[in-house]
């Protein structure tokens, strides 16, 4: 082994992509808070009646609609969505993201194909 690689550095900073900057950074762990999933803003999304239903169907019980083989991890659904632009389909994802990802069984699966790291 080559001289001064036989320790692993320890440092407070974790590698991070800012979505607003499209910019990868180094942070400080002190600047790190946990992320409060936010599932009320489903309520606040203006979609019409059978537009909201269709999604809520859709996004429910994914477990039952395909299997994988990651035990307590389902297939997932894919949901295109049509339109011109401003009418809402990126938003309409972003808070139905919100609203899945604390209680989807996939949400960590996506980093490993275990889900005892899922505790």
């Amino acid at each position: 082994m080559e001289a001064g690689f036989e320790s692993v550095p320890l440092h407070g900073y974790v590698h991070l992509f800012h979505l607003e900057w499209h910019r990868n950074l180094w942070v400080h762990v002190q600047h790190l808070t946990e992320y409060r999933y936010q599932p009320e803003l489903r309520d606040k999304l203006v979609l019409p009646d059978h537009h909201r239903d269709l999604i809520d169907i859709l996004t429910s019980h994914m477990d039952v609609l395909v299997q994988d083989f990651v035990p307590g991890k389902s297939g997932g659904t894919t949901i295109l969505c049509q339109g011109a632009p401003g009418l809402g389909k990126t938003l309409t994802a972003e808070v139905y993201a919100e609203v899945l990802a604390p209680s989807s069984p996939s949400s960590c699966a996506r980093w490993s194909t275990s889900t005892a790291c899922c505790s």
